[in-house]
C-alpha cells in the first residue's frame, strides 16, 4: 500500500509540471491540495506554484479509479496535454477518461494565467465611443490587456478564450468590473465632463449565469461609488440564447438597480425575435464583421440597414464596433447609426493617456 502510495504520489508532482517526455501531463488543483502542501521542486517547468490558487476547476475532466475498482479515488483531474501508457506505474496506473484533450500550450497558458493574476500583470485600457454626427465623446469600452514579462504584450484573443472556459474567468472578471467602476469614479471626481459619460464592461458567459449576479454587480458600484447609470454590461447575444428565460430575468434585475445594459456582438449569433422583444436592453452593439466592407458591399449596406431598423423598433440604440475609414463611417451615418468605436477615432487608451483624452475634450466644451 505504501509503494503504491509513493508512485501515486509522484504521479501528481508530475502532474503539476511541463515535462516534455513525461507520460503523464495533466492540470490538477484538488488533487494536489489533498496529495501535497507544497510546491515540489524536481527541475522541471513549474506549472502551478501557488496553494492560494487551488479551487480552480482546470480544463478537461477525468476520473482516477484504482485498477482493483474497488477503492476508487473520489478525485477529480484535469487533462492538460495528451496522454500516453507508461509501464514504470505497474498496476497502480489509474484509468483516465479524458472528456476532451488540451496541449500543453494550454497547460502552460493557463499557469501563466495564474501567476499574471497573482502578480497583477493585467490592465485595461478603454476606447472611446462618440456620437457618429459630431463625434462627441459619450462614453469609452473597458478593455483588458496583459503585458507577460517575458513573452510581452499579448492580445487578448490569445488568452481570453481560455480564461473563459475556465474559473479563472470568476476573478479576471471581478477585478475587470471593480477595476473600470473604480477607475471611472476616480475621472468622474477630476474631470466634470465624465460624469455624464458611461463606462461599459464585457460580461462572460459564467460570470452573467451566476447566481449572485446582481448582489455582486451592486456591491461593486457601493464600494467603488459609481452611480449606477455610469456603467453599462456587455452581454453577447449567445450568452443570452442559452437561456432566454433566465436572461430576461437577470437583465430586469440589473435594471432595477439602474445599470445599462448592451446586447454585444449582435448577428454573430442566433436570437429569437420574441426575447429580443423581452430583454430590458439600452444598447445594440453591430459586430465589426459587418462593417469589413459596408463602404463597398451593397448586401453588407443592407444586412446593416436591416439591424438598425430592428434597434429602432426595440427603441435600442446603436454602437457600430471597428470603424476604421472615413468610408465606413460616412455610409454609418448615412444609414443613421448612433454611436460608433474604432481606430478612426482612437485606439483603446492606457488610464493615464485616457484622462489626457478626457482633458482636451473638456477644454474643447469649455468645462
Amino acid at each position: 500500500m505504501h509503494h503504491d502510495r509513493s508512485r501515486f504520489s509522484l504521479f501528481t508532482s508530475v502532474v503539476l509540471y511541463a515535462i516534455a517526455s513525461s507520460a503523464w501531463l495533466l492540470g490538477s488543483d484538488r488533487l494536489f491540495a489533498w496529495m501535497l502542501h507544497q510546491p515540489v521542486h524536481h527541475g522541471f517547468v513549474q506549472l502551478l506554484t501557488d496553494l492560494s490558487w487551488i479551487g480552480f476547476s482546470c480544463l478537461y475532466i477525468v476520473w482516477l479509479v484504482r485498477r482493483d475498482r474497488h477503492r476508487p479515488i473520489p478525485i477529480q483531474l484535469v487533462v492538460a496535454a495528451p496522454t500516453q501508457d507508461d509501464p514504470s506505474l505497474g498496476e497502480s496506473t489509474p484509468d483516465v477518461h479524458p472528456v476532451s484533450q488540451a496541449t500543453s500550450q494550454d497547460a502552460k497558458l493557463y499557469a501563466d494565467l495564474q501567476q499574471a493574476i497573482q502578480r497583477q500583470e493585467f490592465r485595461l485600457c478603454y476606447q472611446p465611443i462618440v456620437l457618429l454626427t459630431n463625434e462627441d465623446l459619450v462614453g469609452f469600452e473597458a478593455l483588458i490587456r496583459w503585458r507577460h514579462p517575458i513573452d510581452g504584450e499579448r492580445s487578448p484573443v490569445q488568452f481570453m478564450p481560455l480564461v473563459e472556459t475556465t474559473d479563472l474567468t470568476a476573478v479576471v472578471d471581478a477585478w475587470v468590473l471593480e477595476e473600470a467602476c473604480r477607475q471611472m469614479k476616480w475621472w468622474q471626481q477630476h474631470y466634470p465632463i465624465a460624469r455624464s459619460l458611461v463606462v461599459s464592461v464585457n460580461l462572460s458567459g459564467q460570470q452573467f449565469c451566476q447566481p449572485n449576479l446582481v448582489t455582486w454587480v451592486k456591491s461593486i458600484l457601493d464600494s467603488t461609488g459609481l452611480p449606477a447609470k455610469s456603467l453599462k454590461l456587455e452581454v453577447t447575444e449567445t450568452t443570452l440564447m442559452k437561456d432566454a428565460q433566465l436572461a430576461v430575468e437577470l437583465l430586469e434585475q440589473l435594471n432595477q438597480i439602474g445599470v445599462k445594459l448592451s446586447i454585444d456582438d449582435f448577428g454573430t449569433g442566433y436570437s429569437s425575435l420574441s426575447y429580443l422583444y423581452r430583454f430590458p436592453m439600452d444598447t445594440l452593439k453591430i459586430d465589426r464583421s459587418f462593417l469589413n466592407h459596408i463602404d463597398v458591399d451593397g448586401e453588407q449596406v443592407e444586412l446593416v440597414r436591416t439591424i438598425l431598423m430592428l434597434a429602432w423598433n426595440l427603441g435600442l440604440d446603436t454602437i457600430a464596433e471597428g470603424i476604421e475609414t472615413p468610408m465606413q463611417l460616412a455610409q454609418l451615418k448615412s444609414l443613421r447609426c448612433t454611436y460608433g468605436q474604432g481606430f478612426l477615432f482612437s485606439e483603446p487608451l492606457e488610464a493615464s493617456e485616457m484622462g489626457k483624452f478626457l482633458k482636451k475634450c473638456q477644454q474643447a466644451n469649455h468645462l
